[in-house]
């Protein structure tokens, strides 16, 4: 202001700090709380009088970044992988970082990745953010996709003996076991 030979400034409707220099026109004000309004007024004066208090000036501090998101839950199929976690005190919003890719979740505390392929592997880790920064990323989270369900198997040979009877075939993409059913009842579980 022209001719001021200093300013005042009113904090919280009772604190006045005055600051004498007409030419500075900044103050600092670092006594301050997170995520706490404070309200400010000013005013110039010279020697001649002080002029009027501005209206009401209201600023909120920011807020203490929140935590690092933890009980993250995982839930897989052949096509999906999907994460979910509680929320987190503070937050405003989750990113993730998906095979290397960031993602903006917005406020919700469950993602699905969808349309993978069965048998694939896939690398997580969550973030929670508001105003005033950031959490550090999660704990990496290391997920393989099921797999299809094996085919039919062919090629079946056997051999029989006086005692015993002797099964073979192909190998089966995706399986991990073999069920073999003995005359309509008796199922034998081989893992060989």
């Amino acid at each position: 202001v022209t001719d001021a030979y200093g300013y005042q400034i009113q904090i919280n409707g009772s604190k006045i700090v005055d600051i004498p220099t007409g030419d500075t026109t900044k103050y600092d004000f670092t006594d301050v709380t997170p995520d706490t309004n404070y309200t400010f007024k000013l005013r110039a004066y010279n020697i001649g009088g002080e002029s009027a208090w501005t209206e009401v000036l209201n600023v909120t501090t920011l807020p203490d970044p929140p935590s690092v998101p933890v009980d993250i839950s995982v839930e897989t199929s052949k096509y999906s992988v999907t994460l979910s976690w509680p929320s987190v005190e503070r937050a405003e919003a989750y990113w993730l970082m998906v095979d290397g890719v960031k993602i903006d979740n917005g406020n919700n505390t469950t993602f699905t990745h969808d349309n993978l392929r069965a048998l694939s592997g896939h690398t997580y880790f969550i973030k929670a953010v508001n105003r005033g920064g950031e959490s550090a990323w999660s704990e990496q989270i290391d997920v393989t996709t099921w797999p299809e369900e094996p085919a039919i198997p062919t090629n079946i040979l056997s051999t029989s003996g006086k005692t015993s009877i002797s099964l073979s075939w192909y190998s089966v993409p995706y399986a991990e076991s073999y069920e073999v059913e003995i005359d309509g009842q008796a199922i034998q579980n081989v893992t060989d």
